[in-house]
């Protein structure tokens, strides 16, 4: 299972797809009690936050589980024209993995750049983009090196850590996941 929604009886249940992946998709529908008059709707839509003539290059994609204060550690290197980075955990997990982000190639918790600390289970980003200053008002680069700590802040399985980011559709995507190939 790839998506799931658990929501209690008559609220809506939906999941978003950020960045879809070409080829079939398969819908399950598991009833936990009856239920009639029910809809199942497939949308799709333009990504707002998508800069125009730009694509969307996903980094990293990958089903992290561990335990509490067990630290995971990652590096990624943004190629100079990326204008948008996300790094996230994506609901519907069970347990609780804290994500921190910093920008460079040294992160602690004690010094990140981001730590969205969420209740258990529901998603937790981290968005670098061009509207970023420093003290002093210049505008940051989002392109670069991204250091990333995962903590379990109690055990946890079945998380996502998704890292995306966005460039121009004419620069060639380029990104160098802990350490070169």
């Amino acid at each position: 299972t790839d998506h799931t929604s658990f929501n209690s009886a008559g609220s809506a249940e939906s999941f978003r797809i950020f960045t879809p992946k070409v080829g079939k998709y398969y819908i399950a529908i598991h009833a936990f009690s009856e239920y009639e008059n029910a809809r199942l709707r497939v949308k799709t839509f333009d990504d707002p936050t998508l800069c125009d003539d730009c694509v969307r290059v996903t980094l990293k994609d990958e089903v992290i589980s561990g335990t509490k204060g067990e630290v995971k550690d990652y590096q990624f290197e943004l190629p100079p024209s990326t204008k948008r980075a996300v790094f996230e955990i994506p609901a519907g997990y069970s347990g609780d993995p804290d994500i921190y982000v910093k920008q460079g190639d040294t992160i602690s918790m004690d010094d990140k750049d981001c730590a969205p600390w969420k209740a258990e289970g529901v998603l937790e980003s981290c968005i670098f983009d061009e509207t970023r200053v420093d003290t002093d008002g210049v505008a940051l680069p989002v392109g670069g090196i991204y250091s990333v700590l995962i903590d379990g802040y109690s055990d946890y399985s079945g998380a996502k850590l998704v890292v995306t980011y966005d460039m121009p559709k004419s620069s060639a995507p380029v990104a160098i996941a802990n350490g070169p190939y």
